[in-house]
């Protein structure tokens, strides 16, 4: 792809290696010389398509471009097709990079849950344990679930489902949540995912 960011990022890799490497470029406008990648673009815009709609059915409305959740959608649907696409050989993506089958439970995408605040296990007995927030995925390096709240996004080691359609499904709670990926915690201006957003109003609660 001879678009600029790309290219700069090539020359960038290649006066940082030491081996001879020779850059390589497809024909301007020529889509069909990418085949591969095309098929593979095409196939996350169609599994970004099929969570949007989804969530838009739950939550009887439709979803805005700029809500901060879409960004965890896009990372959500590289998952669920690294995770459950089989190739021809049989595996998945997730399987070939790790060498075992994807065993993390999951939960609909924007679903309103109970987590378990980081910190909380075994100690705190007279505090609440358990938060509510939207989940919006997991993170590859550790299957933490990533939590979407008011204060921003968390990670998390135990969720539980609510138990009914309207509990689970919110609109007026999703709409509030905030946080991307590379902003976790609007404001912070940090890229690494916290545990320890502190809520207001709580002694010593972590969210």
């Amino acid at each position: 792809d001879q678009e600029n960011a790309i290219t700069a990022l090539k020359r960038e890799i290649k006066s940082n290696r030491p081996e001879d490497i020779l850059l390589e470029e497809s024909p301007a406008g020529d889509s069909k010389s990418n085949g591969m990648i095309e098929r593979a673009i095409q196939e996350l815009e169609g599994q970004i398509r099929t969570l949007r709609l989804n969530l838009e059915d739950r939550m009887k409305c439709k979803i805005r471009r700029d809500h901060d959740s879409v960004p965890w959608l896009v990372r959500h649907a590289s998952l669920c097709i690294r995770a459950f696409f089989v190739g021809d050989d049989g595996k998945t993506a997730w399987e070939r990079m790790r060498g075992k089958k994807f065993r993390k439970e999951l939960v609909e995408f924007g679903e309103q849950i109970y987590y378990l605040k980081p910190g909380y296990k075994g100690r705190d007995k007279w505090e609440e344990r358990w938060g509510i927030g939207i989940w919006a995925g997991i993170r590859d390096e550790s299957a933490e679930a990533i939590i979407l709240t008011e204060l921003g996004a968390t990670r998390v080691n135990r969720i539980r489902r609510r138990s009914s359609h309207e509990e689970r499904w919110n609109t007026e709670v999703f709409n509030k949540v905030r946080g991307s990926p590379w902003e976790p915690v609007p404001g912070r201006g940090s890229y690494k995912i916290p545990i320890n957003v502190r809520i207001p109003g709580e002694r010593d609660g972590v969210h």
